[in-house]
C-alpha cells in the first residue's frame, strides 16, 4: 500500500447524539487493506489492532475482539518460542 493509492473524497454528515455509531461503507475492505500492509510488514506477530474504530462497536464487541485478539498473539508467541 503506497500513499499514492488514496483517493480523497468530501464527505457529508450528521452528527446525531446519543446512537449507535455507524461504519462508512466500504470498511471492510478498509480493513482487510490494513490485514494485507500488517502481514506485509511482517508486523502481524507483534501488532494487533482492535477496539470501536475496528470491528464492533460495543463494549461486548471490544472485549471479544480484544480476547481474540489476544488467543492470537498468544498463539504467535508459543509457535516462535
Amino acid at each position: 500500500m503506497h500513499a499514492d493509492n488514496v483517493t480523497v473524497v468530501a464527505v457529508d454528515y450528521v452528527d446525531v447524539q446519543n446512537c449507535i455509531p455507524q461504519y462508512r461503507v466500504g470498511h471492510e475492505s478498509t480493513l482487510r487493506q490494513i490485514a494485507e500492509y500488517v502481514e506485509l510488514s511482517q508486523l502481524s506477530d507483534k501488532l494487533t489492532l482492535t477496539g470501536a474504530s475496528y470491528r464492533g462497536v460495543s463494549v461486548n464487541d471490544c472485549i471479544y475482539q480484544a480476547h481474540l485478539d489476544v488467543q492470537r498473539l498468544a498463539q504467535t508467541l508459543d509457535t516462535n518460542n
